[in-house]
């Protein structure tokens, strides 16, 4: 779904497109704090909203946070589909799309929130 966006990367800078690749897919970010720096925030350590050397550190820390997976997809797998979806559209049988407030019905969309 990238293809186009990592060609136009590619072409203007060979050596961007590799800091990108390997700080965010190889994780680099993590423990590299010129990396991080330089892809995250402003890299000049005077400038008045600088992020000072300590807040990044605790802010690698959420990015090594960030990637332990949630969601144990495999368990995931085991329980669907869902027994409360319609076998033919899959969408699921509880809610009942295109009827006005009034009635009770869920609108057609789906919100999720998370807290830390």
């Amino acid at each position: 779904g990238n293809g186009k966006m990592t060609m136009r990367f590619l072409k203007r800078s060979l050596l961007d497109s590799w800091k990108i690749t390997a700080g965010l897919a190889m994780k680099k970010v993590i423990k590299d704090e010129t990396l991080c720096r330089e892809l995250f925030f402003d890299e000049d350590l005077n400038a008045p909203d600088c992020v000072s050397p300590k807040d990044l550190i605790q802010i690698q820390g959420y990015f090594e946070r960030d990637t332990v997976a949630t969601i144990d997809l495999m368990d995931l797998a085991k329980k669907l589909p869902s027994k409360y979806t319609d076998e033919n559209n899959g969408r699921a049988t509880f809610l009942e799309f295109g009827k006005d407030a009034s009635s009770g019905s869920v609108l057609p969309s789906l919100v999720i929130g998370a807290k830390d």
